[in-house]
């Protein structure tokens, strides 16, 4: 006999006068109705489209049909400040309750009593089994507030996440919207500098052009006039010479005839140096080498000149810009190099035109050329490169401190 039957037996309800086969009957019908409870229960608390206030009070309901006296059974369950109850509800001495929470804001008891004394079984007047049920009950308030708490935690923290987005996404439009009118300024910047750099590479090339045309107009001013005067003078004297014996002024013919012939070499180095006669009438590459020459006289430099391919006739305009900037390259060499060998080399092909001076001197940074540039120290360079870019060249320039320099321009012809 089990210790629930011998505590049945002792007490003096009518049902522990019942036959074994009745008894167990009866027990079977009791596991029944907590089956029942328990999967209502569970439906119960499936249903998340109404408020926790009506599921607790759904629960509630189904609560005294589970136990022994449903008749005189009532339930309670209290929920924070809350309380969900049957309508026979009151206090009594004959109570079985379990407690559940989750936090502060979902905590509260699961009651059952008894509104009359009934014999004393396995815990007061209720049985273990529907201590296991009452248990199992709180747990499963206890899982189904869990959910709605973290349902809620989850939704707050979606709403605080979609406000951060939303702040976040109006900051980022904001941003772009600001990137976008910067690009456009700078875009627009960007135009008028290329529109700038446009004009000044035309007018740096304009003004090499008329410097060329005034270099060669000067020297076919001193080549025809002052020249041929100077040449018509010499003989005039010449011609007094014969008659200045008579005299005794021979002498003093022979000096001014010397002055003149000075002259004449002056005026023709110096219409040699304003616009050579070798550019236009051999071509690039003699004069380039007549170039090398007469740094090489003058400044007592070593050149080493070499040229590659055929050469190509190209306009006079052309002619005369590289010209003048293999000169600028060299008197760079003889300023600032501080070296004696200077290596010019010209290469021809089909479609374009490659020169190149390099020199073994104290170099410099390249990054501080646009510096020397504002100093008046490399404008030669600049006007060089601006002049070789409008010509729809490019212009390379390699130096280190200690390492040479080494210019290399390429035009396409």
């Amino acid at each position: 006999m089990s210790y629930l039957f011998q505590k049945e037996q002792r007490s003096d309800d009518a049902t522990a006068m019942i036959s074994s086969p009745d008894r167990a009957l009866w027990k079977l019908q009791e596991r029944v109705k907590e089956l029942t409870a328990l999967h209502r229960m569970a439906d119960i608390l499936q249903n998340d489209r109404q408020s926790i206030s009506m599921t607790m009070q759904e629960i509630v309901n189904i609560l005294p049909p589970a136990w022994q006296y449903p008749e005189i059974t009532a339930a309670r369950i209290t929920l924070g400040s809350k309380a969900f109850f049957t309508p026979n509800f009151s206090p009594s001495p004959w109570t079985q309750f379990v407690r559940f929470g989750v936090n502060t804001a979902f905590t509260g008891m699961i009651e059952v009593v008894y509104l009359q004394e009934k014999p004393v079984l396995d815990e007061g007047p209720f049985l273990d089994e529907e201590r296991s049920l009452i248990n199992s009950l709180g747990q499963m308030v206890q899982a189904y507030l869990e959910r709605k708490w973290y349902r809620r935690v989850l939704k707050r923290n979606n709403e605080r996440l979609e406000r951060q987005i939303s702040q976040r996404t109006r900051q980022i439009e904001e941003a772009n919207r600001k990137l976008v009118d910067e690009i456009k300024q700078r875009s627009k910047a960007e135009k008028r500098v290329r529109r700038y750099q446009k004009d000044l590479q035309k007018l740096v090339s304009d003004l090499a052009l008329t410097e060329e045309r005034e270099r060669r107009n000067i020297a076919a001013d001193l080549h025809d006039q002052l020249g041929q005067c100077l040449a018509l003078l010499k003989m005039k004297v010449l011609e007094l010479h014969g008659e200045a014996i008579f005299y005794g002024m021979e002498n003093r013919i022979d000096e001014v005839s010397g002055m003149i012939n000075k002259i004449i070499q002056f005026t023709r180095s110096l219409t040699a140096e304003i616009c050579p006669s070798i550019l236009y009438d051999l071509g690039l590459g003699p004069a380039i080498e007549w170039l090398s020459e007469r740094f090489k006289s003058k400044y007592r430099l070593s050149v080493v000149f070499s040229q590659e391919g055929d050469s190509v006739r190209i306009s006079e305009e052309l002619r005369g810009a590289i010209f003048k900037g293999v000169r600028e390259l060299l008197s760079n060499v003889v300023k600032h190099a501080q070296t004696a060998v200077v290596r010019v080399k010209v290469v021809w092909s089909a479609d374009k035109l490659m020169i190149e001076v390099g020199d073994d001197g104290i170099g410099f940074e390249t990054s501080s050329l646009k510096r020397k540039v504002r100093q008046d120290d490399c404008f030669g360079l600049f006007s060089l490169r601006e002049r070789i870019v409008f010509l729809g060249g490019s212009m390379i320039i390699d130096s280190k401190p200690g390492k040479g320099t080494r210019v290399v321009f390429s035009i396409p012809i």
